[in-house]
Protein backbone atom coordinates (compact mmCIF):
# COMPACT_ATOMS: atom_id res chain seq x y z
CA UNK A 1 0.00 0.00 0.00
CA UNK A 2 1.62 3.55 -1.19
CA UNK A 3 0.53 6.50 0.66
CA UNK A 4 1.80 10.13 -0.13
CA UNK A 5 2.84 11.18 3.22
CA UNK A 6 4.50 14.66 3.53
CA UNK A 7 4.14 18.33 4.75
CA UNK A 8 2.76 20.10 7.91
CA UNK A 9 0.51 17.43 10.30
CA UNK A 10 -0.44 18.27 13.66
CA UNK A 11 0.08 16.01 16.49
CA UNK A 12 -3.20 16.27 17.48
CA UNK A 13 -4.91 16.71 21.04
CA UNK A 14 -7.35 14.78 22.00
CA UNK A 15 -10.39 17.25 23.04
CA UNK A 16 -12.14 16.36 26.39
CA UNK A 17 -15.30 17.54 27.93
CA UNK A 18 -16.38 18.18 31.51
CA UNK A 19 -17.19 14.68 32.30
CA UNK A 20 -13.29 13.41 31.15
CA UNK A 21 -14.90 11.98 28.02
CA UNK A 22 -13.15 12.50 24.27
CA UNK A 23 -15.19 15.42 22.95
CA UNK A 24 -16.97 14.59 19.44
CA UNK A 25 -18.15 18.41 18.50
CA UNK A 26 -14.58 20.25 19.47
CA UNK A 27 -12.52 17.36 17.38
CA UNK A 28 -14.46 18.09 14.57
CA UNK A 29 -14.74 21.61 14.98
CA UNK A 30 -10.27 21.32 15.72
CA UNK A 31 -10.25 19.02 12.40
CA UNK A 32 -11.81 21.15 9.84
CA UNK A 33 -10.13 24.27 11.44
CA UNK A 34 -6.52 23.08 10.60
CA UNK A 35 -7.88 21.62 7.53
CA UNK A 36 -8.60 25.06 6.50
CA UNK A 37 -4.92 26.02 7.56
CA UNK A 38 -3.39 23.65 5.03
CA UNK A 39 -2.47 21.15 6.85
CA UNK A 40 -1.34 17.60 5.09
CA UNK A 41 -2.17 14.79 7.51
CA UNK A 42 -3.42 13.96 11.06
CA UNK A 43 -1.26 12.19 13.99
CA UNK A 44 -3.49 10.95 16.59
CA UNK A 45 -2.86 9.15 20.01
CA UNK A 46 1.13 10.31 20.32
CA UNK A 47 2.30 12.44 23.16
CA UNK A 48 0.10 15.68 22.65
CA UNK A 49 -2.76 13.57 22.01
CA UNK A 50 -1.90 11.08 25.32
CA UNK A 51 -2.83 8.05 23.59
CA UNK A 52 -0.66 6.09 26.41
CA UNK A 53 -2.92 7.86 28.82
CA UNK A 54 -6.24 6.54 27.27
CA UNK A 55 -8.02 3.02 27.24
CA UNK A 56 -7.72 0.69 23.88
CA UNK A 57 -11.26 1.19 23.28
CA UNK A 58 -10.82 5.17 23.34
CA UNK A 59 -7.89 5.56 21.07
CA UNK A 60 -9.61 3.64 18.22
CA UNK A 61 -13.15 5.42 18.61
CA UNK A 62 -11.17 8.55 18.41
CA UNK A 63 -9.17 7.71 15.25
CA UNK A 64 -12.70 6.56 14.26
CA UNK A 65 -13.98 9.86 14.93
CA UNK A 66 -11.04 11.75 13.26
CA UNK A 67 -11.24 9.23 10.33
CA UNK A 68 -15.07 10.20 9.46
CA UNK A 69 -14.19 14.08 10.38
CA UNK A 70 -11.58 14.47 7.64
CA UNK A 71 -13.41 11.56 5.21
CA UNK A 72 -9.84 10.96 2.79
CA UNK A 73 -8.90 14.90 2.63
CA UNK A 74 -5.27 14.04 4.51
CA UNK A 75 -3.86 11.39 5.49
CA UNK A 76 -4.80 9.71 9.17
CA UNK A 77 -1.34 8.23 11.23
CA UNK A 78 -2.34 6.70 14.29
CA UNK A 79 0.05 6.21 17.10
CA UNK A 80 -0.52 2.53 18.40
CA UNK A 81 2.67 2.80 21.22
CA UNK A 82 2.24 0.80 24.38
CA UNK A 83 5.36 -0.58 26.71
CA UNK A 84 4.40 -4.11 25.08
CA UNK A 85 4.49 -5.05 21.28
CA UNK A 86 1.37 -7.30 21.53
CA UNK A 87 -0.92 -4.48 22.34
CA UNK A 88 1.02 -2.80 19.58
CA UNK A 89 -0.07 -4.72 17.18
CA UNK A 90 -3.49 -5.15 18.34
CA UNK A 91 -3.79 -1.10 18.42
CA UNK A 92 -2.74 -1.31 14.83
CA UNK A 93 -4.99 -3.54 13.63
CA UNK A 94 -7.96 -1.53 15.34
CA UNK A 95 -6.75 1.83 13.78
CA UNK A 96 -6.76 0.35 10.65
CA UNK A 97 -10.11 -0.95 10.58
CA UNK A 98 -11.62 2.44 12.18
CA UNK A 99 -10.25 4.70 9.02
CA UNK A 100 -6.40 4.80 9.83
CA UNK A 101 -4.44 4.81 6.62
CA UNK A 102 -1.20 4.36 8.54
CA UNK A 103 0.04 3.48 12.00
CA UNK A 104 2.90 4.54 13.93
CA UNK A 105 4.75 3.79 17.18
CA UNK A 106 7.82 5.27 19.83
CA UNK A 107 10.01 2.23 21.44
CA UNK A 108 9.01 0.21 23.82
CA UNK A 109 8.64 2.11 27.25
CA UNK A 110 8.79 1.89 31.16
CA UNK A 111 11.18 -1.18 30.94
CA UNK A 112 14.81 -0.68 29.64
CA UNK A 113 15.62 -2.33 26.21
CA UNK A 114 18.39 -2.96 23.85
CA UNK A 115 18.85 -1.83 19.96
CA UNK A 116 17.87 -5.69 19.32
CA UNK A 117 15.03 -5.65 21.18
CA UNK A 118 13.75 -2.36 19.97
CA UNK A 119 14.77 -3.82 16.47
CA UNK A 120 12.43 -6.95 16.82
CA UNK A 121 9.44 -4.74 18.53
CA UNK A 122 9.57 -2.32 15.35
CA UNK A 123 9.88 -5.03 13.02
CA UNK A 124 7.29 -7.22 14.96
CA UNK A 125 4.37 -4.04 14.43
CA UNK A 126 5.52 -3.67 10.74
CA UNK A 127 4.91 -7.68 10.07
CA UNK A 128 1.57 -7.22 11.52
CA UNK A 129 0.33 -3.74 10.64
CA UNK A 130 -2.14 -4.21 7.90
CA UNK A 131 -1.52 -0.52 6.95
CA UNK A 132 2.19 1.53 6.31
CA UNK A 133 4.60 1.92 9.93
CA UNK A 134 6.42 4.60 11.00
CA UNK A 135 8.53 3.81 14.16
CA UNK A 136 9.22 6.91 16.01
CA UNK A 137 12.08 8.17 17.73
CA UNK A 138 11.81 9.73 20.93
CA UNK A 139 14.39 9.35 23.45
CA UNK A 140 12.35 11.22 25.77
CA UNK A 141 9.69 8.72 26.23
CA UNK A 142 12.59 6.07 27.78
CA UNK A 143 12.74 2.66 28.10
CA UNK A 144 15.32 2.38 24.68
CA UNK A 145 18.50 3.23 23.92
CA UNK A 146 18.32 3.54 19.96
CA UNK A 147 20.74 5.31 17.54
CA UNK A 148 19.60 6.70 13.72
CA UNK A 149 21.26 3.46 12.59
CA UNK A 150 18.48 1.62 13.81
CA UNK A 151 16.04 3.31 11.61
CA UNK A 152 18.58 3.38 8.75
CA UNK A 153 17.93 -0.74 9.07
CA UNK A 154 14.11 -0.10 9.55
CA UNK A 155 13.95 1.39 6.17
CA UNK A 156 14.15 -1.47 4.30
CA UNK A 157 10.76 -3.18 5.64
CA UNK A 158 8.38 -3.41 2.85
CA UNK A 159 6.01 -1.91 5.76
CA UNK A 160 7.85 0.66 6.79
CA UNK A 161 6.92 4.44 4.85
CA UNK A 162 8.96 6.52 6.92
CA UNK A 163 9.33 7.78 10.21
CA UNK A 164 8.89 10.44 13.40
CA UNK A 165 12.39 11.39 14.57
CA UNK A 166 12.18 13.68 17.12
CA UNK A 167 15.64 15.16 18.25
CA UNK A 168 17.25 18.32 17.76
CA UNK A 169 20.25 16.73 16.34
CA UNK A 170 19.74 17.57 12.68
CA UNK A 171 22.91 15.74 11.70
CA UNK A 172 21.43 12.66 12.59
CA UNK A 173 18.33 13.72 10.56
CA UNK A 174 20.44 14.82 7.38
CA UNK A 175 22.28 11.25 7.25
CA UNK A 176 18.68 8.83 7.75
CA UNK A 177 17.56 10.97 4.40
CA UNK A 178 21.44 10.42 2.94
CA UNK A 179 21.37 6.82 4.06
CA UNK A 180 17.63 5.83 3.45
CA UNK A 181 17.32 7.57 0.20
CA UNK A 182 14.22 9.89 -1.00
CA UNK A 183 11.28 7.12 -0.86
CA UNK A 184 11.30 7.19 2.76
CA UNK A 185 9.17 9.91 4.31
CA UNK A 186 11.12 11.25 7.12
CA UNK A 187 9.17 13.66 9.57
CA UNK A 188 11.02 16.44 11.40
CA UNK A 189 9.39 16.12 15.37
CA UNK A 190 11.03 18.95 17.29
CA UNK A 191 9.24 22.56 16.51
CA UNK A 192 11.82 24.25 17.37
CA UNK A 193 13.77 23.26 14.34
CA UNK A 194 11.37 22.30 11.77
CA UNK A 195 13.15 24.79 9.17
CA UNK A 196 16.09 23.21 10.00
CA UNK A 197 14.79 19.83 9.60
CA UNK A 198 13.27 20.93 6.30
CA UNK A 199 16.41 21.66 5.02
CA UNK A 200 18.46 18.89 5.58
CA UNK A 201 15.85 16.82 3.85
CA UNK A 202 12.82 16.09 6.27
CA UNK A 203 9.69 15.34 4.21
CA UNK A 204 7.58 17.56 6.41
CA UNK A 205 6.97 17.69 9.85
CA UNK A 206 4.56 16.18 13.05
CA UNK A 207 4.30 18.47 16.03
CA UNK A 208 2.54 19.68 18.96
CA UNK A 209 2.74 23.29 18.32
CA UNK A 210 1.13 22.52 14.65
CA UNK A 211 -2.15 22.53 16.98
CA UNK A 212 -2.42 26.28 17.09
CA UNK A 213 -0.01 27.98 14.78
CA UNK A 214 0.10 25.44 11.56
CA UNK A 215 -0.46 27.94 8.81
CA UNK A 216 2.77 29.66 10.80
CA UNK A 217 4.65 26.09 9.53
CA UNK A 218 2.71 25.83 6.41
CA UNK A 219 4.12 28.94 5.41
CA UNK A 220 7.63 27.89 6.32
CA UNK A 221 7.07 25.38 4.15
CA UNK A 222 5.99 27.27 1.23
CA UNK A 223 8.38 29.97 1.42
CA UNK A 224 11.28 26.96 1.37
CA UNK A 225 9.79 25.76 -2.01
CA UNK A 226 9.41 28.66 -3.16
CA UNK A 227 13.17 29.11 -2.27
CA UNK A 228 13.53 31.66 -0.05
CA UNK A 229 15.47 30.24 3.04
CA UNK A 230 15.53 33.17 4.65
CA UNK A 231 12.01 34.23 5.34
CA UNK A 232 11.66 30.72 6.15
CA UNK A 233 13.88 31.64 8.97
CA UNK A 234 12.25 34.43 10.10
CA UNK A 235 8.58 32.74 10.46
CA UNK A 236 10.82 29.92 12.39
CA UNK A 237 12.11 32.42 14.88
CA UNK A 238 8.76 33.90 15.17
CA UNK A 239 7.13 30.44 16.06
CA UNK A 240 9.88 29.82 18.89
CA UNK A 241 9.12 32.80 20.43
CA UNK A 242 5.63 31.13 21.25
CA UNK A 243 7.40 27.82 22.01
CA UNK A 244 9.76 29.61 24.07
CA UNK A 245 7.28 31.38 26.08
CA UNK A 246 5.16 27.90 26.68
CA UNK A 247 8.07 26.61 28.37
CA UNK A 248 7.45 27.64 31.73
CA UNK A 249 4.52 24.80 31.29
CA UNK A 250 4.21 21.53 30.07
CA UNK A 251 3.40 21.25 26.75
CA UNK A 252 0.70 19.12 26.64
CA UNK A 253 -1.11 21.83 29.02
CA UNK A 254 0.49 24.61 26.91
CA UNK A 255 -1.03 23.14 23.93
CA UNK A 256 -4.51 22.95 25.57
CA UNK A 257 -4.56 26.16 27.06
CA UNK A 258 -3.86 28.04 23.55
CA UNK A 259 -6.11 26.33 21.74
CA UNK A 260 -8.76 27.07 24.81
CA UNK A 261 -7.81 30.60 24.21
CA UNK A 262 -8.47 30.56 20.63
CA UNK A 263 -11.96 29.47 21.23
CA UNK A 264 -11.51 25.23 21.05
CA UNK A 265 -13.10 24.11 24.52
CA UNK A 266 -10.75 21.52 24.65
CA UNK A 267 -10.51 20.67 28.43
CA UNK A 268 -7.61 19.88 30.74
CA UNK A 269 -4.77 17.42 30.02
CA UNK A 270 -5.44 13.33 31.87
CA UNK A 271 -3.34 13.45 34.94
CA UNK A 272 -0.70 13.27 36.22
CA UNK A 273 0.05 15.84 32.96
CA UNK A 274 -0.05 19.35 34.58
CA UNK A 275 -3.15 20.76 34.99
CA UNK A 276 -3.15 24.92 34.81
CA UNK A 277 -4.51 27.35 37.44
CA UNK A 278 -6.96 29.99 36.35
CA UNK A 279 -4.12 32.62 36.17
CA UNK A 280 -1.80 30.51 34.31
CA UNK A 281 -5.02 30.47 31.35
CA UNK A 282 -4.73 34.02 31.49
CA UNK A 283 -1.05 34.49 30.69
CA UNK A 284 -1.33 32.34 27.91
CA UNK A 285 -4.31 34.38 26.83
CA UNK A 286 -1.87 37.36 26.70
CA UNK A 287 0.51 35.41 24.51
CA UNK A 288 -2.35 34.43 22.09
CA UNK A 289 -3.87 38.24 21.97
CA UNK A 290 -0.32 39.51 21.22
CA UNK A 291 0.94 37.48 18.82
CA UNK A 292 -0.45 38.21 15.66
CA UNK A 293 -0.65 34.34 13.57
CA UNK A 294 -2.35 32.64 16.51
Amino acid sequence: MTIDLHGIIPALVTPYGADGRIAEGVTRKLVDALLDQGINGVYLGGTTGEGPLQSPTERTSFTALVAETVAGRVPVIAHVGAPDTATCIALARDAASAGAVAVSAVGPFYYQHGPEQVRRHFLDIADASPVPFLPYHLPMAGGDDTTFRLFVDLAAHQNVAGFKYTSRDVYELQQLRALCGDDVAIFNGADEVCVHGLLAGASGAIGSTYNFMARQFVRIMEVLEAGDAQAAARLQAEANAVIHAGTRFDNVAFARAVLRAQGFEVGAPRRPIEQLRPDDDDVVARIVAETPFL
